[in-house]
This record gives C-alpha cells, sequence and structure tokens, in this order.
C-alpha cells in the first residue's frame, strides 16, 4: 500500500506541474501570436508577399501626404486597435476596422486580400508542432 501513496504522490506532483505549464504556454503563445499579427501588418507587402497596391492608392496616399509603407499602417488606427483579451482557457486578439477587408478582400475583388492573421496563425502552428499532436489526440476537434 505504501508503494501505492508514493505513486499517487507522484501523480499529483506531474499534475499539478501540468496545471501551472499549460497556462503559461498558451499565454505565451497568445502574446506571441499576437505580436505575430502586429508585425505582418506592418511588414506584409516585403514579408508576406501581397499584393502591392494599385496606381491609384498609390497617387491618392501621395496627394494626402501619407507614406507608402511595407504594410498596412496608413493612419495606424488598425495596427494599435490590436489587443490581446481575455485569460487562460480562453484568448481573443481582437483587431479593429478595417481588418477583415483586408485580412479575406473585397466581394467585388477591388480589394485584394492582404492576410495577416492567417499567416500569424500557420507560424505559430509549423514554431508549435504540439498543436498538431494535440488536434490529432482529440480526433480532429480543433480545426
Amino acid at each position: 500500500m505504501k508503494s501505492f501513496r508514493v505513486l499517487t504522490s507522484g501523480f499529483h506532483e506531474i499534475s499539478v506541474r501540468i496545471k501551472t505549464v499549460v497556462p503559461e504556454a498558451l499565454s505565451k503563445m497568445a502574446h506571441e501570436l499576437t505580436e505575430r499579427i502586429r508585425y505582418n501588418i506592418e511588414t506584409g507587402y516585403v514579408t508576406l508577399g501581397w499584393p502591392p497596391r494599385s496606381e491609384y492608392t498609390i497617387r491618392t496616399y501621395q496627394m494626402m501626404g501619407y507614406p507608402i509603407t511595407e504594410g498596412l499602417v496608413l493612419t495606424g488606427e488598425m495596427l494599435s486597435s490590436v489587443e490581446l483579451r481575455g485569460h487562460y482557457p480562453e484568448y481573443e486578439i481582437y483587431i479593429g476596422f478595417p481588418s477583415a477587408i483586408h485580412e479575406y478582400g473585397s466581394a467585388d475583388g477591388k480589394i485584394p486580400a492582404r492576410p495577416f492573421v492567417r499567416p500569424a496563425l500557420d507560424s505559430i502552428r509549423s514554431d508549435n508542432p504540439v498543436i498538431d499532436k494535440v488536434r490529432d489526440l482529440f480526433g480532429g476537434l480543433f480545426k
């Protein structure tokens, strides 16, 4: 019976460690994802190979005195709106208007998709293969 108590004690210690490691890892991943999204917004034309701005857009920027940047930073409003909200076990990364039209493009095709969230998610997945292992373990529930 004594060996059973030692075994139980060992399981308890592992359990406590998992309870502290998982929240820390998830928090770190959420913060990293938020920073990668910001980076993609700032540098996407160069780092992600987005479709170039139209001549009309460039002329409009120049007439209004806006700089031609490496990303989707005209006024800085969208970039400054990127905010990590929540706490373990549920986080939300909020990105203000007009983020969706840039991520997916316009329905009429006049504004091409310039995704910044999906590439950040893909990079987090490739840097953290444990995500795929957890997804496989639970039968594809996380898609």
